[in-house]
């Protein structure tokens, strides 16, 4: 089951550096395992190059201070993140203001199921 509360992520924590690319940052999460977390750090912009991560079930993806996703696709599109259909997971960080923030893009939730939360996150236009 994702993780819902505040504080240290779940699980073994596979990092996410400032500077990795999308396809890196994909490459990533789908070694994440079910129960277990990707981490941003924070304190960097993440610049998706017009790229999608697809999500996984189960997983947390979580933002280690501030993170800024930039270059993401927008509206009409599945977003920086794309959970939809996916089950039990969480995109949030470990406060207010201390979590993602969203530059013109979304995350795509559509027919996820079961407990899935998105927490301490900015979309901004």
């Amino acid at each position: 089951m994702a993780y819902s509360g505040t504080g240290a992520p779940p699980g073994t924590i596979t990092y996410v550096l400032p500077g990795d690319s999308a396809a890196t940052i994909q490459s990533k999460l789908n070694s994440v395992q079910a129960g277990n977390s990707l981490v941003f750090t924070g304190g960097a912009t993440y610049d998706f190059a017009g790229k999608t991560i697809v999500g996984k079930s189960g997983v947390t993806i979580w933002a280690d201070g501030p993170v800024v996703i930039a270059n993401a696709p927008g509206a009409g599109t599945h977003g920086a993140f794309d959970f939809s259909g996916k089950s039990d997971w969480t995109i949030g960080g470990k406060a207010p203001g201390q979590g993602f923030v969203f530059n013109g893009s979304l995350i795509d939730a559509t027919n996820a199921s079961g407990n899935w939360a998105i927490g301490n996150s900015q979309f901004n236009n």
